[in-house]
Parts: C-alpha cells; sequence; structure tokens
C-alpha cells in the first residue's frame, strides 16, 4: 500500500507537466493561425524595419509643408509689421506731445547740454555739475537737426550737435564778454583752504 500511495503524487505531476506542454502548443498554434490568417502587408511590416525618414512618414507631400511653412512665415511677419507700425505711432505721439519743434540759425547764440559723468576718484558728481555750457554761436546747419557751434572767434567747438542738446541762450548783461569762471570740479589739496572764486559769471552786484 505504501508503495501504491507514494506512486500517486509521481502521476500527478506528470500528468500537469504533460498538460502545461500541450497548452502551450495550443497557444502557440492559435497564434501562429491568426498571422497565417492577416493580410500579408501586415505581416511583412511587423517583421521589417522602417525604411522611411521621419518627414516623409508624417508629410504626404514635401512641396505641400513647404507652402503651409511659407504661408505661416508671411502672416507672422505681417502681424510683426501691423505692431511694430502701432508702436511707432504710439510712440510718436507721446513724444509729440512734450515736444516742441525748434529751428535755428547761423548766429544763433545757444547753450549746449553738458553730459557729465559721475567719477568718485576725480571728485564729480553729475549730479552737482554745471548743465549747461555756453554761450556758442551756431556756425553751420548740418542737418535740420544736427548744428556745429563755433566760440566766439569763430573756431569749431567740438563735434555736430543734436538740437535736443541745445537751447536759447538769453543775454542777462555783458555775459558773452565776461572771463570764464574758476573749475569747480577739482578738489582743493588737503591742508589747503579752499579759496572763494572772485570773479562771479554773471558778475551780480550787492543789493541796496
Amino acid at each position: 500500500m505504501g508503495c501504491i500511495s507514494a506512486g500517486v503524487p509521481l502521476r500527478l505531476s506528470r500528468n500537469v507537466t504533460y498538460q502545461k506542454k500541450n497548452n502551450q502548443k495550443t497557444n502557440k498554434a492559435k497564434q501562429s493561425n491568426k498571422q497565417i490568417n492577416a493580410p500579408a502587408a501586415i505581416r511583412t511590416a511587423l517583421r521589417s524595419a522602417p525604411t522611411a525618414i521621419p518627414a516623409a512618414a508624417t508629410f504626404s507631400d514635401p512641396s505641400e509643408y513647404a507652402a503651409q511653412l511659407r504661408s505661416r512665415m508671411e502672416q507672422a511677419i505681417s502681424l510683426a509689421r501691423r505692431n511694430l507700425g502701432k508702436a511707432r505711432a504710439g510712440q510718436k505721439g507721446q513724444y509729440d506731445k512734450a515736444h516742441r519743434e525748434v529751428r535755428y540759425k547761423a548766429g544763433d547764440l545757444v547753450l549746449r547740454r553738458n553730459h557729465v559723468l559721475s567719477d568718485a576718484t576725480k571728485g564729480i558728481s553729475a549730479s552737482l555739475s554745471v548743465k549747461w555750457s555756453g554761450p556758442y554761436r551756431v556756425g553751420d546747419a548740418l542737418t535740420p537737426l544736427v548744428y556745429q557751434l563755433v566760440d566766439p572767434k569763430g573756431k569749431p567747438v567740438g563735434g555736430p550737435v543734436n538740437v535736443a542738446d541745445l537751447k536759447p541762450f538769453v543775454a542777462r548783461s555783458d555775459d558773452w564778454n565776461v572771463e570764464a569762471a574758476p573749475s569747480l570740479r577739482k578738489r582743493p589739496k588737503r591742508g589747503v583752504a579752499a579759496q572763494r572764486p572772485n570773479i562771479h559769471r554773471y558778475r551780480l552786484g550787492k543789493r541796496a
């Protein structure tokens, strides 16, 4: 009896193994039948590597894509030009609100704007520096907006100056003949008291 009972589990395990093998064969046969019944084009596509480039696989006609791309670029350029025109018109309107057209002729007395930069090493402060220098005479009008300035002797002073950096000079006395005041940009040396300039630019007299 012990030998018979010991052989039962062995036969059961063999049957299970045999059944598994049969199931695997059956599944493979079903899959092969499906592939055989499928169209030849599908079976070939599944077993072959793609040979077309991404552009050809995505777009049917390259010339059609080029035409669409050209059309989109033209639309984008047209939109950018319209927006640029609107921005320029808005900026022009804001500028014209505060701008006054000024024209100078040869011989006019004008003041020139000084563009001073602060420099701590030289003791120069832009906020405390003289904003305008002159007066100068207008020499030649290079363009309606650019002029060449000259000194009282007719010698050119600096390079061309834009009209935005000029303003008319209004004489108060004999400013044209007065000597230039001493420069206030240089700091006095240590140990030496700062000397007060004796000559005032406008020679203002004391009030009675």
